[in-house]
């Protein structure tokens, strides 16, 4: 996603990450009484951790090794989502005093 030269692709996802996720897990709390189903998002940050310490853990090769700074997007990534899902869970139970 490119404007006036400058590509917006990582912060794009980023925002839509945050805001996807605090949606389902505002609707979640909102609806659903069970907790496990509550706890459900919470995978996808689960994910992108060991997404980005499988990376660490790789074979290095190639003239230029970017594991570290790859798992560092990924660790970024899920404090983001991470983010969406506390300020959730947060507003809601704000909501409901």
């Amino acid at each position: 996603m490119m404007i006036n030269g400058v590509d917006y692709t990582l912060p794009t996802i980023a925002i839509l990450s945050f805001l996807v996720l605090f949606a389902v897990q505002y609707l979640l709390c909102r609806y659903c009484r069970s907790g496990f189903l509550r706890s459900l998002p919470c995978l996808w940050v689960i994910a992108a951790l060991g997404l980005a310490v499988a990376c660490l853990f790789t074979e290095p090769g190639g003239f230029l090794d970017l594991r570290g700074a790859f798992a560092l997007l990924l660790t970024g990534y899920a404090a983001i989502c991470a983010a969406g899902i506390g300020a959730a869970y947060l507003v809601h139970k704000l909501q409901k005093r």
